[in-house]
């Protein structure tokens, strides 16, 4: 029998899913299969099993009550996430400000969502006049420009703060610092460190996939195993599958940049 590591490992999600599914039915007390069912349950987008699972452990097993709330949490940021890219939610930043740009971004979103990508394009180009970052060092090797590689986020970091979503402007930041992924939902939401400018550090975790990537045809997308660029109008680009950072022109992956310091702010957002 193909273990669940080996179809996940050949983008078979849907399969892996199948397989995590019967895994808690033959063995519905086994705590480490139904943490499992919820990581692939994640990955599928089906946020409902994910807490219904989240539930039957905080029933299970009252000692992990902590990190089930930590993953609740995540779960009902992602639906505030959900909420913002189709631009019907105005994010706001680490400090509980929403800064000018934020609207104009959310607007774009909505262009984007609606599929009016020459009003996302216009748009864009006006939020482009901004400098995404300045240079800085990655795992301590310099460099001189880091933006997302998708449009919709080249001047802002997606984060997921306790219950709520937010956006974090690439100038409001000093440090970045991502753990090591250890289990498979760190795939999704890689456990990071922000500090910003003004020496406030945050606790956050950020999304390794672009928004909506469950959605994909392909289960290594799904998976965040690989990433494609989409060009649906003009120049704008949109990424799906596993978050790409260009830094200094050439693609990035989030996780291989662990320890990100930028030696300045380029400027306010």
């Amino acid at each position: 029998m193909v273990s669940v590591k080996q179809l996940l490992t050949s983008g078979k999600l849907a399969e892996a899913l199948d397989e995590a599914k019967q895994a808690v039915k033959q063995h519905p007390t086994d705590v480490e299969r139904r943490i499992g069912l919820f990581e692939l349950s994640c990955f599928n987008g089906a946020w409902d099993s994910a807490q219904k699972q989240l539930d039957v452990i905080a029933n299970q097993e009252p000692v992990m009550a902590q990190g089930i709330e930590v993953y609740a949490n995540v779960l009902h940021a992602e639906q505030e996430r959900a909420c913002a890219v189709e631009g019907e939610l105005i994010p706001k930043s680490l400090s509980g400000e929403m800064p000018p740009r934020f609207a104009q971004l959310s607007q774009m979103f909505g262009y984007v969502h609606r599929e009016e990508y020459g009003k996302a394009q216009e748009v864009n180009q006006v939020l482009q006049q901004a400098h995404s970052a300045g240079g800085g060092t990655i795992n301590e090797k310099p460099f001189e420009e880091l933006l997302d590689g998708d449009d919709r986020f080249s001047l802002i970091v997606e984060a997921l703060f306790h219950q709520w979503y937010v956006w974090i402007p690439f100038s409001d930041i000093r440090r970045i610092t991502m753990q090591s992924p250890k289990h498979l939902r760190d795939l999704l939401w890689i456990p990071a460190e922000v500090e910003l400018w003004q020496n406030d550090i945050f606790p956050v975790f950020l999304p390794v996939l672009y928004p909506n990537s469950w959605k994909a045809s392909d289960g290594h997308l799904r998976l965040g195993q690989q990433t494609r660029w989409n060009s649906p109008g003009g120049d704008l680009v949109l990424g799906e599958g596993q978050r790409m950072w260009m830094v200094d022109g050439e693609d990035r992956s989030l996780l291989s940049c662990a320890q990100v310091n930028f030696h300045s702010s380029p400027m306010t957002s």
